[in-house]
């Protein structure tokens, strides 16, 4: 899994916003202890609220 480097500080909206899949799956980091996973592909049914 390839990672992000870590920062000291929050992890900006648009960075989760633009975060697409790649080939392998990786994680952003804030810096206070939250790890979002960006998976390669995602599996199963999703429904989305407008």
């Amino acid at each position: 899994m390839e990672t992000r480097q870590w920062q000291d500080n929050p992890l900006p909206v648009k960075e989760i916003e633009f975060a697409k899949p790649k080939e392998a799956d990786y994680v952003l980091y804030d810096g206070d202890g939250l790890e979002l996973l960006i998976k390669s592909s995602v599996t199963g049914d999703y429904a989305q609220d407008n």
